[in-house]
């Protein structure tokens, strides 16, 4: 009885470098897409960041007044006057969750045509990540601060790398956990799911 050799043979050492290097490809293309996709993923954010200062500034440029804590912010019919700040030069409550003058900042920017929405939208947006924006003055540093959420800790430290001193701590970038909300309790960055990062107006 003849036994088919070739049908026992194995792989060849070049059959089975081409099987590594297409392997090595996939992987390395695999991971290049993700750096692409995070990269992407950065500029949205540096993004948000601008498009949201600028509105601040063009506000404050045109009605002499932070928004939110704009006092003749009832010359919009649709604002109210209990939509309208204490014109103290500090934009109050807390970014994120408050009710005061860090959600009426975002009527009185829609009101002005500086962002999106309705002229009785006071809702706050969300970024490009899903999200949400928002702004407050005296979170982490003097002056105001746009606050971002839903910012993944890798992500947010390569952004304060690439826009500020890559320390969570000090600079015009600062985080903190999204389970804390208390002002100035900035954290580092490490392997949370979701952090909060305030940039600094006077950066931009």
């Amino acid at each position: 009885m003849r036994i088919n050799k070739r049908a026992q043979a194995g792989f060849t050492l070049v059959e089975i470098a081409i099987v590594l290097i297409i392997i090595g490809l996939l992987v390395g293309g695999v991971l290049k897409g993700q750096a692409l996709i995070d990269t992407a993923r950065l500029k949205r954010v540096g993004t948000d960041f601008s498009g949201i200062a600028t509105a601040i500034n063009s506000y404050r440029d045109r009605y002499m007044a932070l928004p939110g804590d704009d006092s003749r912010a009832s010359r919009w019919s649709a604002v109210g006057k209990e939509k309208k700040g204490d014109n103290n030069g500090e934009i109050d409550d807390n970014w994120k969750t408050g009710a005061g003058e860090s959600q009426f900042a975002w009527l009185h920017m829609r009101n002005a045509k500086l962002i999106n929405g309705g002229e009785s939208d006071e809702s706050r947006p969300n970024n490009s990540l899903a999200g949400v924006m928002g702004m407050e003055t005296k979170r982490f540093q003097s002056g105001v601060e746009i606050c971002m959420s839903n910012i993944r800790d890798d992500l947010a430290a390569e952004f304060d790398a690439l826009f500020d001193d890559g320390d969570p701590t000090t600079g015009d970038i600062r985080a903190n956990d999204d389970a804390t909300q208390e002002a100035g309790d900035v954290k580092a960055y490490a392997d949370e799911d979701e952090t909060n990062i305030c940039r600094s107006l006077d950066a931009f």
